[in-house]
This record gives C-alpha cells, sequence and structure tokens, in this order.
C-alpha cells in the first residue's frame, strides 16, 4: 500500500531520524511503498508540514497509509487528534499507530487521554479481546453474511451472501447508486439482519466492508484470508475507486456550522435538534452525473436513540422563521436574563463539560469498534460546534467594558434585513446567539425565548 509518514518531533532532531528509520522498515517489513515522510516542530506550534502532506494527497488523488509514532503527533487534543483522523479519513487515507501493541490511532488518541495502564480490569479485557482479534476470531456481532461458530471463526451465511454479491453487481455492472439499490432491496422485501428496511448508510458501508474480500480489521489489525470472500477482490477495489470518485467532498474537509446550533429544541421531546449536512449525488437518464447538498435540522434523540416520532425540518425554513420573529420581536423575552449572567455563565460550563464527556463517549464507541468513525462524524462536528457556541455566548456577556444589553441593542440592529444580508455566517451565528437563548419546533410552530 502507497504509506506516508508523519511526526511531530521536539527540540532533538534525535525523534525525527529515529521514526523516519522506523517508518521506512514498517514500510519494509510490511511490503508498503515508501512515498514520503513529513515532520512538524512542535516548538513552533505550527502544522506546515501536516499542511503540506494534505495538499500533496490532495493532489494525487489516491489514498495513503499514514503512519505516526501515536496519536499525540496529530494534536494536543483529543479534538484535534480525531479532526485529523477524520480530515484524512475524508481524503480516503488510513491512519496507523507504529505501534504494535496500540495501532489504531482512536484508542492511542483515548489511551493518552485517560493516561491509564495495564493494570486496570477494563484493560485486561481489553488486552484478552485483542488476543482473540490476534487470532482473527470473533468478537461481538460478525458482519452481515456471516456467523460465530462455537470455536470463535466465521462461517458464511449464504442467504446473506447472495444479497452481498447482488448489491456490489448492481453498484458495479449495473452503475446503480446506493440510494437506488436501497429502494430496491425494500421493493423486493429483502431485510437486514435485524429485520429493518435497508438504507443508504447500510448499503455504503456493506459495500466498504473488506470482510467480503477475506480481510478481517479489528483493534487496528488487518488479517487478510481470515473469512470466506463473498466478492472477487478486483471487484471491490473498483467499487472503492468508484465511491472515492463519486465522493463530493474528497478534496476538502469542512466542520459545517449551522445558524441555530445549540439553541433549536424539538417540542415533541425536548431534546436538542442537530443540523446536519447530506450530499447527493445521481445519474441523469441521459447518463449526466448531478451533485445537490440537503441542509436541516433533525431530532437527535430520533437520530441517537430512534425515539422521537419528529422527522425533520429544512434549515433555510426554521432560520428564516427565526431570523424574522427577532426582527418582529414576535417572541417570549426571558426579563431576568440580564441579571443572570453568573448564572449562565455557569450553565455554559456545565453544558460545556457534558458536551466534552458526550464527544469521549462518542470516540470511545468509534475505537472499541462498536460503530464505524463514519457514522459519528455529523454528531461530532456538532458537538463541536455546539461547544464553540457556547464559548462565544459566555465570552460576550463576560467581555470587558460592555454591557450585555448594549450588546443587545447592537445586535438587535445588525440582524435587520439591510444588514443581514451582508454578514458572514460566522458573524450571524455570534448575533443569533447574543439575541436569543432558545427556540422550540413544534408540529411546524417556532417559539423563540430572546433575551431581554
Amino acid at each position: 500500500m502507497r504509506a506516508l509518514g508523519y511526526i511531530s518531533f521536539g527540540k532533538s532532531e534525535q525523534s525525527f531520524t529515529k521514526f523516519s528509520q522506523k517508518f521506512a522498515l514498517f514500510c519494509e517489513k510490511g511490503n508498503h511503498a515508501n512515498l514520503g515522510f513529513f515532520g512538524d516542530d512542535k516548538d513552533i506550534n505550527s502544522r506546515t508540514e501536516f499542511e503540506r502532506m494534505i495538499s500533496h494527497i490532495n493532489s494525487t488523488s489516491v489514498g495513503y497509509l499514514v503512519v505516526v509514532p501515536d496519536a499525540s503527533h496529530l494534536g494536543d487534543s483529543l479534538q484535534e487528534q480525531v479532526n485529523r483522523i477524520l480530515e484524512l479519513d475524508a481524503l480516503h487515507c488510513q491512519v496507523i499507530c507504529d505501534d504494535e501493541n496500540l495501532p489504531d490511532p482512536l484508542q492511542s488518541a483515548m489511551k493518552i487521554l485517560s493516561g491509564s495502564g495495564t493494570g486496570s480490569r477494563r484493560e485486561r479485557i481489553r488486552e484478552g479481546m485483542k488476543a482473540k482479534a490476534a487470532r482473527g476470531l470473533g468478537l461481538g456481532k460478525p458482519p452481515y453474511g456471516f456467523m460465530v461458530q462455537f470455536d470463535g471463526s466465521f462461517r458464511l451465511v449464504e442467504r446473506e451472501a447472495e444479497i452481498i454479491r447482488s448489491i456490489f453487481k448492481m453498484y458495479l455492472e449495473e452503475n446503480i447508486g446506493v440510494r437506488t439499490i436501497a429502494q430496491r432491496l425494500n421493493d423486493e422485501r429483502k431485510r437486514t439482519r435485524s429485520g429493518n428496511r435497508w438504507s443508504m448508510v447500510t448499503v455504503r458501508d456493506i459495500l466498504r466492508n473488506h470482510s467480503y474480500i477475506g480481510t478481517y480489521q479489528r483493534f487496528g489489525l488487518r488479517i487478510t484470508g481470515n473469512y470466506q470472500p463473498v466478492v472477487d477482490p478486483a471487484d471491490f477495489r473498483q467499487v472503492q475507486d468508484k465511491m472515492a470518485s463519486r465522493s463530493p467532498g474528497r478534496r476538502q474537509f469542512k466542520n459545517e456550522s449551522f445558524l441555530l446550533s445549540g439553541l433549536l429544541y424539538c417540542g415533541n421531546c425536548g431534546q436538542r435538534m442537530m443540523g446536519v449536512l447530506r450530499k447527493q449525488a445521481w445519474n441523469t437518464k441521459n447518463g449526466d452525473r448531478k451533485t445537490s447538498e440537503y441542509r436541516y435540522y433533525q431530532c437527535q434523540s430520533r437520530i441517537n436513540r430512534n425515539q422521537c416520532d419528529y422527522r425533520t425540518v429544512k434549515a433555510q425554513v426554521i432560520e428564516e422563521e427565526v431570523v424574522n420573529q427577532l426582527r418582529q420581536n414576535k417572541i417570549n423575552t426571558d426579563q431576568g436574563s440580564i441579571n443572570l449572567t453568573d448564572h449562565e455563565i455557569q450553565a455554559s460550563a456545565s453544558k460545556i463539560k457534558s458536551i466534552d464527556r458526550r464527544y469521549i463517549d462518542y470516540i470511545r464507541m468509534a475505537a472499541s469498534g462498536a460503530v464505524p468513525l463514519e457514522r459519528i462524524k455529523p454528531a461530532l462536528k456538532e458537538l463541536e460546534s455546539t461547544k464553540s457556541q457556547l464559548k462565544e455566548r459566555a465570552a460576550i456577556i463576560t467581555e470587558g467594558g460592555f454591557k450585555l444589553d448594549e450588546v443587545i441593542e447592537s445586535s438587535k440592529a445588525k440582524i435587520q434585513k439591510e444588514n443581514w444580508e451582508n454578514l458572514e455566517l460566522s458573524e450571524r451565528i455570534k448575533i443569533i446567539n447574543t439575541l436569543m437563548l432558545k427556540a422550540t419546533i413544534r408540529h411546524g410552530n417556532v417559539d423563540v425565548t430572546a433575551r431581554g
């Protein structure tokens, strides 16, 4: 596989030289093509070489194996480390740590965060699971198309394997998109293992799963020939190339912001609404390739637990309604909010801590293999956006030389149409966070609670 090395080194050049040699040995042992090595000086507090590596990956339009000593070289915080892993993942690159005991970068990041040794019960359990994984044995629920036998080995489930083959055939030979494939399977009354309808996500997960060419992946380990292959490796590679070429966002990694992130609540269940961006691509009847983006808000309890009946609301519709209500003062005013600044700062700090805990929980789930990293990307982005806005709101309240009511009056002027349309999204978000405490939507009706 094509491999690139990256390190963030200290004052001594020895660490840079030592890892460059280790990287060369890693490539030689794994039969990887050594295509470059990048290193940033952590004392300069710059990621110039990391950005140069990203530019190189973009210019070649192919995926790489990116090797680092451990996750700490990707950033000083868990969020920085995860964001760089996601950035590389968006470019179809796999990150791996040059550590035989902990090659998975997310597990490496969690270990660095906790600072735990190997003596805890959790660590002993994990070591036992890693030992089973090293033998290619089943851990937890097996991939669709396989079952785990009494001795821990995998056996093909032919009925499910036939569906897998048909999915690959429809995508590769019939040139059918994942949405249409899901629809066809549902029309044929075929169901997933859990008895649910097929979706774009479940079809996409099938197409990306290396298990179907016999490769076992768990805890950063990669064992070829562990499963009975379901599809031909050449066909699988063509599918990956085709999916990569159709990915509209492969050249950029953006943290999409939503105007009402952290402020919009579901009136059905009381949970926060999450901003979601969907990018769709399809073929027209005349063979042209079309792409489009859809922005909307969806209740978190429905996304995470499927426990709310409320579906979605288009982002543009709800955002315009909230802005119009703020302009026209068709709102509920929290008259005591100006006098409760200390309380709100404390509440924001508490919410930020809660967001940090949820963020860590998501990463822990992905690190354990319980959920693919791809599945939690929207949730991670939403948490980051909400945390950023809470910090900005607290800064507005505590900003030296200003009174909160003066800031509110200034923001009321800026939200008027003649001024609003000339503002960047980041400035609009600050204004909205200054003027309102929250908005609740129920049956299409929006109730805005503003500051006094």
